[in-house]
């Protein structure tokens, strides 16, 4: 919670009469962002609390900078004295002990005094509320804060870039501890560009429990992953690199998760999270995933195929499906390819014909021969919307 703290009655004096000195006029102006930190203070004393506030112009012939706090609606004022920032478009403010944004909507009024004698005011109302509990997980090695967010919208600035959440209107960000802070913006219906920085909250659950779930299939036919669990509702994924990028969030419904649109068919590696959090974080399995750059090209008669051979020594299995998320257990016409002889990152191919009573597949699944069917790739509709191409 936010906890009055006194500066002193000399300082209270002093901004008193600065303010009391001003003309009535005043130039409003927007504040873009405010950046607050916390620092604890030794053997278990109060700490101090950093606040810097910034807009899009700098502070010029300061005589004065003013921060008041009040409640909203409004009562009394606890005024601030500050001083303009390395960053001259920025006033910072240090206060003993803790007055972080919390639960309780606040009004913070920034109030910037000229020599001129002029005077300039910038406001913004808002609270911080994140849901409990506050889980941690790993993935990859990196640590992760969950974090849920009732009031406003966590930013990209400290999060995996995201889908929208399918459970508005919380807000939810996997924020990686190593940043020390997380970003909201639409606090302030009439602010919502103000981006504002605190402290990640401290966890207040266990930290999440691993568990075994992999990938069931990827489906380029509609830019789907499922999950072998069905309680999954969380994804991480990202391209495996010897310099990775940041993990995406993506959100699944009944461990069907959607991939992002930067995917496409080839032959990256995936490395992924999948987070079981209906309830809370009650899991997270960590897995990857190997592309083989699966390619149809279908005719009147036939379909061609063709995918990267990535493991020599595995044998494959090529399947047709009507289904553009999975495989069907029956009727799949199998066809079993040894590409022992083909080497390692060149191509296999195999085709349907539509003989025999054997009907041309919608879509073409591949997965290595395993007793069950793992890395499964589901192709983009063999038969799009657009002609079917005549082979020669």
């Amino acid at each position: 919670m936010m906890r009055h703290t006194t500066l002193g009655s000399i300082l209270l004096l002093a901004v008193t009469c600065i303010m009391a000195a001003r003309a009535d006029t005043v130039i409003e102006f927007d504040i873009t962002k405010m950046d607050w930190t916390y620092v604890e203070g030794p053997l278990g004393m109060s700490g101090t609390t950093t606040l810097k506030v910034c807009r899009a112009t700098d502070f010029a012939d300061p005589e004065s900078v003013i921060l008041e706090v009040s409640p909203n609606p409004p009562g009394v004022e606890t005024p601030y004295l500050g001083a303009v920032d390395t960053d001259p478009k920025c006033a910072v403010f240090s206060v003993d002990g803790d007055v972080l944004p919390d639960s309780t909507e606040r009004i913070y009024k920034l109030v910037f005094e000229t020599t001129a004698g002029g005077t300039e005011r910038g406001s913004i109302t808002y609270s911080m509320t994140f849901s409990d509990p506050v889980f941690k997980l790993s993935c990859y090695e990196i640590e992760y804060v969950r974090l849920s967010m009732v009031t406003g919208h966590l930013t990209a600035d400290s999060c995996p870039a995201s889908s929208s959440s399918d459970t508005p209107p919380l807000s939810i960000c996997y924020a990686r501890t190593d940043t020390g802070t997380v970003c909201a913006n639409q606090l302030d219906t009439n602010s919502p560009n103000t981006i504002v920085c605190v402290p990640i909250p401290p966890t207040t659950a266990s930290d999440a429990t691993p568990t075994t779930s992999t990938v069931k299939a990827l489906s380029y036919a509609n830019k789907l992953l499922t999950a072998t669990d069905p309680t999954v509702s969380e994804m991480l994924i990202r391209k495996y690199a010897d310099a990775p990028t940041d993990f995406t969030l993506e959100f699944c419904t009944n461990a069907v998760c959607p991939v992002p649109d930067t995917f496409t068919v080839g032959e990256d590696k995936y490395e992924l999270c999948f987070v079981n959090s209906v309830s809370g974080v009650t899991g997270v399995a960590k897995d990857e995933f190997q592309d083989l750059s699966l390619a149809a090209l279908p005719s009147k008669t036939s379909v061609d195929l063709r995918f990267l051979n990535l493991n020599p020594d595995r044998k494959y299995l090529i399947y047709k499906t009507t289904n553009a998320d999975a495989v069907e257990p029956v009727d799949q016409n199998t066809i079993n390819l040894d590409c022992s002889n083909i080497n390692l990152g060149s191509y296999c191919y195999g085709f349907f014909e539509s003989e025999d009573g054997i009907t041309l597949p919608d879509f073409i699944a591949i997965s290595y021969d395993d007793a069950d069917k793992s890395n499964v790739i589901i192709s983009p509709s063999t038969f799009p919307a657009s002609s079917v191409e005549q082979k020669s």
